[in-house]
């Protein structure tokens, strides 16, 4: 049985059109490379980063994904969205 370590990390965004966003991507590890990387999320703000968890089982990923509005120099979250994306 391979024993699969599994990760959800972000990325900065390197094109100058999209700078201050981040992509947020999830993959299983074996060995010391990613597999089934999938790309979860895409040019979020730092203060929209979705929380993301995986299963039990590491067949799918579990997203809560805040709906952010600025007003008056603050950040405020509302109507949030949940996705479940599963893994093959």
């Amino acid at each position: 049985m391979i024993n699969y370590k599994k990760i959800i990390y972000a990325t900065y965004s390197a094109d100058d059109k999209k700078k201050g966003l981040w992509n947020v991507y999830a993959a299983k590890i074996v060995g010391n490379a990613l597999e089934n990387k999938m790309q979860i999320s895409q040019d979020i703000e730092y203060p929209g980063m979705p929380m993301a968890f995986w299963s039990s089982d590491s067949k799918s990923v579990l997203m809560y994904e805040p709906k952010i509005f600025k007003q008056d120099g603050r950040v405020f979250v509302e109507k949030a969205v949940i996705r479940k994306i599963k893994f093959k």
